[in-house]
């Protein structure tokens, strides 16, 4: 039988190179470390022990995770607040520190809906109008804006 200090190490080493591409929530770095134990089932045990030190070391916060997710969906791929919440629930983050965060942080869905439309709208200018229009309302109704707001970026995107 493996020692403590062993299955800790192989969790631990596990922890370590997940955390290496991004950030992760305590949600994510437990399912991920649950399905390491499928192999070293003798490790189960000691998840949370492995957990508690990763928050204690600061690699694991749901709070930062929760604002650098915020700031790349922002600056690569803009979204509504309403998809951000809902994606941030996939990833574990409650719901109470999700709505913390958004009331501390607001974000202006207006300039969010802009920029995702400039990023895009080059691709559709040889179309018709109509087909033009309703790409554009389609394209930002999938990025979770809403109609009024869809409304008013379309007519100042249509008006320069």
């Amino acid at each position: 039988m493996k020692s403590k200090q062993e299955s800790i190490h192989k969790l631990a080493v596990g922890a370590y190179h997940y955390l290496h591409f991004r950030a992760r929530t305590v949600y994510e770095m437990r399912t991920h470390l649950t399905k390491k134990t499928q192999k070293y089932p003798e490790a189960l045990p000691y998840i949370e022990e492995v957990i508690a030190d990763l928050i204690e070391q600061k690699y694991l916060n749901d709070t930062n995770f929760i604002k650098e997710f915020v700031r790349s969906r922002t600056n690569n791929k803009p979204q509504s607040k309403f998809l951000l919440s809902r994606e941030l629930i996939t990833k574990g983050v409650s719901q109470e520190d999700i709505d913390e965060y958004f009331n501390a942080n607001q974000l202006d869905e207006h300039e969010l809906a802009t920029k995702a439309l400039t990023k895009i709208t080059g691709r559709w200018n040889n179309l018709p109008p109509l087909k033009k229009k309703k790409k554009i309302y389609d394209y930002l109704a999938r990025r979770g804006f809403s109609f009024d707001i869809i409304r008013v970026v379309y007519e100042e995107d249509s008006s320069s």
